[in-house]
């Protein structure tokens, strides 16, 4: 009924009235949990994973989620995200979001509180290492291994930061332990498996959350060696051939790894000992054989990447030094062959004394230490019987026995003493001793003093060590018959002109004997014609007037050296020095010689040029250049211009004038002339006229 208060009028109709329903979620018993795998209590949700449970059969309803009730009241601020939502508090409490359900049609909405739990999960395994195994079993190279599985549990349990109780299993794929119904491997402990990769799987069993790690499974073939090559090292030591030596076994390194450098090598004394890895050999550089002889190491190999590790063995051999006697008699030999220096010897004859009856032997012969000891075949002495040596030779004895390969044969070197004794040093060349006489005979007398031995036996010898004998024949002097006696040495007179001594010289110690000559000629000898020669004055006309000038020496001195009649085999050199003249050395040019000083020395050679020797006679003079006069005048007003003061009316002169030669050299004599007349008793080099006359000086 409707009434107008107004008028009281009313109306009356009908109205329906409905109570729609409002959404019924089914409940429920137990949070939305998920696993942290990162322990942090934060994680992500799906909140849109449990909306077919919770609607169950009712349709027409859309769900929505809030954080707070009065949100989900006010469908305000829903989760933007709901199926990637991330709770905002910590692990193991129990955290509430709010589902706003509401129907489309009426718009009736219910909230239902939905209980959020983030609990952690196993710590995510380290990463595993992988299990790398030998396959050492009884088919080391099939690639099969049985693993110990479990061996990795320690360190996975060691990794969590809950109390557990934790389910570790072990599954071939990652999908079979992701599975709830995944079927895990069994014989965790002894599982068979090539090269693999498994999944662990560590399980909460109260959470039943997991983590789950990939462990690789290697199995590495052992070691493929070889057996080493034997080390056979001769007993030549300080004990020989007692069987027992040092050894170096790392030369064998090589051999055994093939130069992998991931390989390590120790080496036992025996094989059990290698593989049971006991009492390696603490310097292998420096191993002593333990039995006598013949030895049989144990070498362990071990790979350093897969630790994998190998067993062969290493045979070491003490092999016997030959015992030749070591102290040959000695060579020795003069040096009387060319070249000098060397000698032919038979270095063989002394090989019967030095194998001191020994069989299986066998000789080489070497120049060098060296050589002998690396068998340098370009110091090899193949021509045995007539080699040709410096000095000692070396021999190589060496034991020659069929049982060992070619290299293995053990030796001893034995020095054969060879001497090659100098000769006495002489001159190669004959020696000339010549005596220049004037009126030569062709015989004269010698003092074969003055050249043996003084040139005979070169420096630097001592005549103490040497004697020596002249001889008339080089038979005589090869013979050492006939010698002359020295009493004669100084006043010997040739037999023939020339006259060849034959001087024969040997060592007293080592008796090698060398030989010289000495050429003796009687010869004419030179001579100088005016000896001695008288000095030569000139004066100096060239100009110049400084006491220097130049002249030929052969006009000048030519004959007065040769005299009017010269000797045509008789030739003339000057020299400025004596000792230029002795030497015959550095002559002056006598066409055109200049002198150096007023008065110099002047050295003469005359050499008879038809003469071996060759006779020479020697002379000296002076020869002196006389600058001219130049007089002048002097008074004491001091001038030099000559004016003469005198009375007047006179020809006295009064200011002391001076007449001056102007020659300040000793050895003059002095004549003064006035007038034309000479002046008595004035014979200075200055005159003081006294009165005006034409003076002169002579």
């Amino acid at each position: 009924r409707a009434q107008n208060t107004t008028t009281g009028c009313f109306r009356t109709s009908t109205m329906d009235i409905r109570v729609n329903p409002l959404p019924q979620l089914v409940p429920m018993t137990l949070p939305l949990t998920v696993c942290d795998s990162d322990q942090d209590g934060v994680s992500t949700f799906d909140l849109t994973s449990m909306q077919g449970y919770l609607l169950g059969n009712v349709t027409g309803v859309t769900l929505s989620y809030f954080e707070t009730q009065t949100n989900a009241d006010n469908n305000a601020n829903a989760i933007p995200n709901p199926a990637n939502y991330t709770n905002i508090n910590n692990a193991g409490v129990v955290y509430q979001v709010f589902i706003r359900a509401q129907y489309t049609a009426t718009s009736c909405f219910s909230v239902t509180p939905l209980n959020l739990l983030v609990n952690p999960a196993p710590v995510a395994a380290p990463a595993l290492s992988p299990l790398n195994r030998c396959d050492d079993d009884s088919n080391p190279y099939d690639q099969n291994y049985r693993f110990n599985l479990t061996v990795v549990e320690p360190a996975l349990l060691a990794a969590q930061t809950q109390a557990g109780p934790f389910k570790i299993r072990y599954f071939t794929s990652l999908a079979q332990a992701q599975s709830p119904t995944g079927l895990p491997i069994v014989s965790v402990t002894n599982y068979a498996s090539g090269n693999t990769t498994i999944w662990v799987k560590v399980t909460d069993t109260t959470s039943l959350c997991y983590s789950i790690a990939s462990l690789d499974l290697i199995v590495n073939s052992p070691l493929q060696l070889s057996y080493p090559s034997p080390i056979s090292l001769c007993d030549a030591d300080g004990t020989p051939n007692n069987r027992f030596t040092s050894f170096d076994l790392t030369p064998s390194i090589a051999q055994i790894t093939q130069n992998n450098p991931n390989y390590t090598v120790s080496f036992y004394p025996s094989q059990a000992e290698a593989q049971a890895d006991q009492n390696p050999i603490a310097d292998p550089t420096q191993y002593t054989n333990a039995f006598a002889a013949v030895q049989t190491l144990g070498v362990a190999v071990t790979d350093t990447q897969t630790g994998c590790r190998s067993v062969t063995t290493l045979t070491i051999r003490v092999l016997p030094v030959p015992t030749p006697k070591t102290t040959p008699p000695a060579m020795i030999k003069c040096d009387d062959n060319l070249p000098r220096g060397t000698e032919a010897f038979n270095v063989a004859a002394n090989e019967a004394y030095i194998r001191n009856g020994a069989v299986n032997l066998v000789f080489e012969y070497y120049t060098t230490l060296l050589g002998a000891q690396t068998q340098d075949q370009s110091t090899r002495i193949t021509n045995l019987a007539n080699a040709e040596v410096a000095g000692d030779v070396y021999i190589r004895v060496i034991n020659q026995y069929q049982s060992l390969p070619a290299g293995y044969n053990c030796y001893v070197i034995v020095t054969q003493p060879i001497t090659v004794n100098p000769l006495p040093d002489v001159p190669s060349a004959p020696l000339t001793y010549g005596v220049c006489e004037i009126g030569s005979t062709g015989v004269a007398t010698f003092d074969l003093n003055t050249y043996v031995p003084s040139q005979i036996l070169l420096a630097p010898q001592n005549l103490s060590d040497f004697t020596i004998s002249l001889h008339q024949s080089q038979a005589q002097a090869q013979a050492n018959t006939s010698p002359i006696a020295q009493s004669l040495w100084a006043t010997y007179q040739n037999t023939t002109n020339p006259q060849t001594i034959y001087i024969r010289v040997e060592n007293n110690t080592t008796n090698c004997v060398n030989y010289a000559q000495l050429v003796l000629r009687a010869e004419e000898a030179a001579n100088i014609y005016a000896n001695p020669l008288p000095a030569i004055f000139t004066c100096d006309n060239d100009g110049v007037n400084d006491g220097l000038t130049t002249f030929n020496l052969n006009t000048v001195l030519g004959p007065k050296v040769l005299g009017p009649v010269p000797n045509p085999n008789f030739s003339v050199s000057y020299f400025a020095s004596q000792a230029d003249a002795d030497a015959f050395t550095n002559p002056l040019n006598a066409a055109a010689f200049t002198n150096t000083s007023a008065t110099q020395s002047i050295y003469i050679v005359v050499t008879n040029t038809a003469t071996s020797t060759p006779c020479r006679a020697y002379g000296s003079t002076t020869i002196t250049v006389e600058p001219l006069p130049n007089p002048y005048i002097t008074s004491n007003r001091g001038t030099t211009q000559g004016v003469a003061c005198v009375e007047w009316n006179t020809t006295t002169i009064v200011n002391n004038l001076k007449l001056d030669s102007n020659v300040n050299r000793t050895g003059y004599q002095y004549e003064w002339y006035a007038d034309g007349q000479l002046i008595p008793f004035v014979s200075s080099s200055t005159h003081t006229p006294l009165s005006m006359n034409k003076d002169q000086v002579v």
